[in-house]
């Protein structure tokens, strides 16, 4: 192991051994984001019917959820709120939490009403882990009659695949 200055920055060269008694930058990236891109007449419905689609993107059983956050790219008009949460991927029918990432307190059609909004999750599975039995896929349920609008949600996960 060779220890150098550069520019005054410290680099080393070769093995190095560990010292558990000190922190370590870590140069894995852990978080992944699944990124779901929707409209008021196409919502993401995981169903019995449409649960096996190849598209459909899950969230693995025990993954611990970092944020959920929506922006509003074409505003919403017309309906009353929207609940998102996660569905069992097995079946795509049993809630895991039917508004585990946003409630509709969060998602009433007066803070999606403006392009360009973005909002912050605070639902149950946010800060927590998503399933520990199950597979999620995301499910959007609108109350009212929704006319117009576009959102993309972004789910940050750390896959328990990780830890293990």
């Amino acid at each position: 192991m060779a220890r150098e200055l550069i520019n005054g920055v410290p680099h080393v060269f070769g093995a190095t051994a560990v010292n558990s008694g000190l922190p370590a930058k870590t140069e894995v990236a852990v978080e992944q984001c699944m990124v779901v891109d929707f409209s008021y007449d196409n919502l993401p419905m995981a169903t019995a019917a449409n649960f096996a689609d190849a598209g459909n993107q899950v969230i693995p059983r025990g993954s611990f959820i970092v944020a959920a956050r929506i922006e509003a790219v074409t505003a919403f008009a017309g309906g009353t709120s929207y609940d998102i949460g996660l569905v069992q991927a097995d079946d795509g029918s049993t809630a895991i939490d039917a508004d585990g990432l946003f409630a509709a307190a969060a998602l009433l059609l007066a803070t999606i009403n403006t392009s360009g909004k973005w909002l912050l999750g605070a639902g149950a599975l946010v800060g927590a882990v998503s399933s520990t039995t199950k597979a999620g896929l995301i499910k959007v349920t609108a109350t009212g009659t929704f006319t117009a609008g576009r959102a993309k949600l972004y789910v940050t996960y750390i896959p328990s695949s990780v830890f293990s």
